[in-house]
């Protein structure tokens, strides 16, 4: 009987991974109504419009909001994004907690398909955290699954220095 219970618990261990990855974004899947998504999402809505929930989380240590979007005629899920909400007050942050979060999307889904930095100006090429304060240094690295297009991003716009985390969906 324990040779049986410790297979069971076997297969289990060994199938929860795959169960995983029956969703795209969080707890939910492309195509779901927002209905579904607020059954799915565990945390307080923020605020609601005709094609966007918002929420708030806690992604690597760090405050973000989570922003799930929706499009087509039947208003489905097609994107879902955090977006950094951290108190950093320099640019050496946003870009080590860019690089931690690059690191552990590596180890779940391998090589990216694009690692880009951009410099505007030659001399920020060894210094991305004071290129990125000043406006002249952009970080993104994006990766390809069956059915999701994953990006990160850090830059420098008109709202000050931003980071998000895109999950787009291919088929919805």
């Amino acid at each position: 009987m324990r040779k049986f219970a410790a297979l069971v618990l076997m297969l289990l261990i060994g199938v929860s991974p795959l169960i995983a990855q029956d969703t795209d974004f969080r707890s939910t899947s492309w195509g779901m109504t927002k209905s579904e998504v607020k059954s799915a999402e565990d945390n307080q809505l923020l605020q609601e419009k005709a094609n966007v929930l918002y929420y708030s989380d806690d992604l690597a240590g760090e405050q973000v909001y989570v922003v799930y979007q929706f499009e087509g005629q039947n208003n489905t899920l097609n994107q879902g994004q955090y977006i950094l909400n951290a108190g950093f007050e320099s640019g050496s942050q946003f870009v080590e907690y860019f690089e931690s979060l690059e690191s552990t999307m590596r180890e779940d889904y391998g090589s990216p398909e694009v690692d880009t930095t951009l410099v505007q100006a030659e001399q920020y090429q060894d210094k991305p955290a004071e290129g990125l304060e000043n406006g002249e240094v952009q970080l993104q690295t994006s990766w390809q699954t069956e059915e999701t297009e994953i990006v990160i991003q850090l830059w420098n716009g008109d709202r000050g220095i931003q980071l998000a985390v895109q999950y787009i969906g291919k088929t919805a």
